[in-house]
């Protein structure tokens, strides 16, 4: 990893192992770093490269708008206070919405031992916070999926997987 980040590159997706191999996924903003880059693991390692492209100025701005638009979706939800974050994930990790549904909300208001009523109160108006922000999120990106049924969301892993 020390030859790729000596040449200003960076990891752009997931590591992941496959068949024995390590699958890395890694970037450079000019084409002179990564033959650097790989001609420094070429005297030491054994690799293989599956592919080589690159991504004009307009797929990444399209790119960093989306990635934007994430990133606040994801800062809005770490705004959710401890008890709406802990009330949303105990729903969703006791099968709450489910069908049919794996528990009630007696059951989970025994588990925070408070009312069935706050309860509702915590699960709803964490569930209003992450709707309001999925769907500003869906409005600020294209015009959602195309007519061929592609969302701008598909596109954007597809660029990040390149």
């Amino acid at each position: 990893m020390s030859t790729i980040l000596d040449n200003n590159g960076y990891v752009t997706g997931p590591f992941v192992i496959e068949d024995g191999s390590e699958l890395w996924n890694i970037g450079f903003d000019w084409p002179e770093d990564a033959d650097d880059a790989l001609s420094g693991l070429d005297r030491d390692n054994e690799f293989k490269i599956d592919g080589r492209t690159s991504i004009d100025i307009v797929d990444y701005h399209e790119i960093m708008q989306n990635l934007e638009s994430v990133r606040d979706l994801l800062t809005d939800l770490w705004n959710l206070t401890d008890r709406e974050q802990e009330t949303l994930l105990a729903a969703v990790e006791a099968g709450y919405f489910e069908t049919p549904r794996a528990t009630n909300l007696g059951e989970l208001a025994e588990e925070f031992d408070i009312s069935k009523s706050a309860t509702s109160k915590n699960l709803r108006r964490s569930q209003r916070k992450v709707l309001e922000q999925l769907i500003a999120l869906m409005n600020e990106t294209d015009d959602g999926p195309d007519s061929k049924g592609i969302s701008p969301f598909d596109d954007l892993v597809s660029d990040l997987n390149r």
